[in-house]
Order: C-alpha cells, then sequence, then structure tokens
C-alpha cells in the first residue's frame, strides 16, 4: 500500500518537542497518497515487533499538512521524549473506519 518517503530514522535529543514531517507514498508507484479523511498515529515502542502493547512507550497524533499530498507531521511532547537515551521503534498507521494499515515502520533513536 503505501511508505513513509523519508524512511529514514527519527532523532531527537532527549526532552526535544518539535514536529517532524512525512510524506506518506504508494510503494509501487512512488506517488503522494491522498490521505483526506483518514487518522494517522504515530507509535513509539522499545521493541521492533512487539507483541503487544506493554512495551509502548507513546503515541501521538497526526496533523495532516497537506492532505492530496499525503503529508502529515507528528509533533511527540517534551514529556514523551524524556526517555534515556537509546534506539526505539516507530510506527505510523493510518486508520479510516474499519481499516488500519502500518504505512511506515523505522528507528525512533533518542541522543
Amino acid at each position: 500500500m503505501a511508505i513513509g518517503a523519508n524512511t529514514t530514522e527519527v532523532k531527537y535529543y532527549r526532552g526535544d518537542s518539535y514536529s517532524k514531517e512525512f510524506t506518506i507514498i504508494d510503494e509501487e508507484t512512488n506517488d503522494p497518497i491522498d490521505i483526506t479523511g483518514y487518522t494517522l498515529i504515530m507509535e513509539v515502542d522499545e521493541l521492533k515487533t512487539p507483541p503487544d502493547g506493554t512495551t509502548q512507550k507513546f503515541t501521538a497524533t497526526g496533523t495532516i499538512i497537506d492532505a492530496l499530498n499525503g503529508i502529515v507531521s507528528f509533533t511527540p511532547t517534551s514529556a514523551n521524549n524524556n526517555m534515556p537515551e537509546a534506539v526505539y521503534y516507530y510506527r505510523v498507521k493510518m486508520t479510516l473506519g474499519a481499516t488500519i494499515r502500518t504505512v511506515i515502520r523505522d528507528k525512533y533513536t533518542i541522543i
């Protein structure tokens, strides 16, 4: 379905709280996906493939910047990023009705 155009590792200094933008693209065509009507959530976890929600550190709701071009922004709070320096993992999920799709997965590093 889709992956993020900028699927590189996300890095924050401990306690930082500023936005990062992502473009949701179709992995087959490399074209942006229209995300009108979707809810996008970033989940940050201790594990790359968690078995359940017990190792989840936080979630952040996306702000759609440009729906037609698939651009969404996430702004973790200072409290969210006040974690020990380590490599964590994030997933961006798109939800529309009962349909949930993971569209980006990568490292989330606190330095």
